[in-house]
């Protein structure tokens, strides 16, 4: 983990602890400036965390004008863990999510869209936006419908009516102008009638007009950008698959995404960290990013495993460029050669919040399950999952919720996340999506906790 990472989660564990208390006050910019220089931090580091808020803000702004809401959601998401307190943010994921609803008729964006907006409210109750959006989500659906309906009822009856009307103007303007026509062609034809002159045919072939065409104007086509990996001794092992990679132009400013894995092939690997390279076409690197895939751990990833890859650079008051590759290569890995042998991961029974779409199944095993006491109270439950897609189709977005319980089945913690979302490549049918992480979980001891259950809440 690099420097800048380690003390943008610094600033956010403190954030954290912060809302956690009974009575988190709401803070304001210049609060969470304090908050920064309180940490020891200096005013250079609250700079990066004011410009990755901002990064994060903008690409969910623009995600949110092109209608992409699951990568807006995450970029809002993002920035809401910078600056919990952002009404703009809220507004944002809660219009989202509202729209996904709409999509998708999953209740588990409208119950977000709600949420997000009344936390909104709660910050500024004259946020009249969020205000509308409740309002909106409250109204039995049928009824946006039905007044959708009714207004497009209205409005055809209107353009009928003016159908009608225009259909006899034009009638009468096509009778006049060709009486128009035919008046105008008897006087030329008695003035010149007695000017006649016969003329011998002719034989040549009289010159062709040039005709003059007008090209349509091509539509925008998002630039195509080739990827290449380096291939050495230190990557030996990997294989990377590229799933998409594209580069949106928001006229002042753009991002370059890319997405897909690296599948490891007779390795095992503790720690990985990647050199992405943007090349233009002069082959200068404009861009170079680091990006730790796999943290320092002594539960190493496996032969066969894949691990999603997600790269984006976003660069603000700046046109695109014309680019001429990604270049990857192997910055850091400590890893194992050899061909291993492992034991069985146990099964992991799940619940479904919602109906199971038709082609779309999953099945879950543990490969790593340890709890640990906390330095203070509390434990930490240590988790790495394998989630294998069992259904038709790629999965493109995936939601899961984990709550943990006491020994008297009383629920002691509660966590949404995704593990898939349209920013990273999908699970594809058959694979199977490695998620390694460790939770706190507060005022439960070791000797109180009993266990922990997995719950999809949406999936596509």
């Amino acid at each position: 983990m690099d420097e800048k990472q380690q003390k943008l989660e610094q600033f956010i564990r403190q954030i954290l602890e912060i809302q956690n208390k009974e009575k988190s006050p709401i803070l304001k910019t210049n609060d969470l400036k304090n908050i920064v220089l309180e940490m020891g931090m200096t005013e250079s580091d609250w700079q990066l965390i004011s410009e990755t808020f901002n990064g994060h803000a903008l690409r969910g702004k623009g995600f949110l004008e092109y209608k992409n809401w699951e990568d807006a959601i995450k970029e809002f998401e993002q920035a809401h863990t910078l600056n919990p307190y952002n009404t703009d943010i809220l507004y944002g994921l809660a219009l989202s999510h509202k729209n996904l609803w709409h999509q998708t008729n999953m209740s588990t964006h409208k119950a977000n869209a709600e949420r997000y907006a009344k936390m909104c409210i709660n910050i500024n109750p004259k946020y009249k936006e969020a205000i509308a959006l409740i309002s909106e989500i409250k109204q039995p659906k049928n009824q946006h419908i039905a007044s959708t309906n009714a207004q497009q009822i209205i409005t055809n009856q209107t353009t009928q009516v003016t159908n009608t009307k225009n259909q006899k103007l034009i009638v009468i303007l096509i009778i006049s102008i060709f009486v128009a026509i035919l008046f105008i062609g008897f006087i030329l034809y008695t003035t010149q009638s007695s000017n006649i002159v016969l003329q011998e045919p002719s034989n040549s072939i009289p010159e062709q007009t040039e005709i003059t065409t007008t090209v349509p104007t091509e539509e925008v086509v998002e630039p195509e950008i080739p990827v290449i990996f380096i291939e050495n001794e230190q990557s030996k092992g990997l294989k990377f698959i590229l799933e998409k990679i594209e580069a949106d132009d928001y006229t002042t400013s753009y991002n370059v995404g890319a997405k897909g894995y690296f599948k490891l092939e007779n390795i095992e690997i503790n720690e990985l960290k990647i050199k992405a390279d943007l090349l233009n076409t002069e082959d200068k690197v404009v861009s170079t990013k680091i990006i730790e895939l796999v943290s320092d751990s002594e539960n190493a990833l496996r032969n066969g495993d894949l691990l999603p890859f997600e790269f984006s650079n976003y660069q603000d008051n700046s046109s695109l460029p014309k680019f001429k590759a990604l270049r990857l290569a192997v910055s850091y890995i400590v890893k194992q050669e050899g061909n291993f042998k492992y034991a069985e991961s146990k099964s992991k029974p799940i619940n479904w919040a919602i109906e199971k779409p038709a082609n779309y199944d999953i099945s879950v095993k543990e490969r790593i399950n340890t709890t640990t006491k906390q330095f203070s109270t509390g434990i930490f439950h240590e988790i790495t999952l394998e989630i294998q897609n069992t259904g038709n189709s790629n999965i493109k977005m995936l939601l899961f919720q984990i709550e943990w319980f006491d020994k008297k089945n009383n629920l002691a913690k509660s966590e949404e996340f995704y593990v898939v979302t349209d920013s990273y490549a999908p699970i594809k049918r058959g694979d199977v999506r490695i998620y390694d992480r460790t939770f706190g979980i507060d005022k439960l001891n070791l000797v109180n906790y009993k266990n922990y259950e997995v719950t999809v809440l949406a999936i596509n």
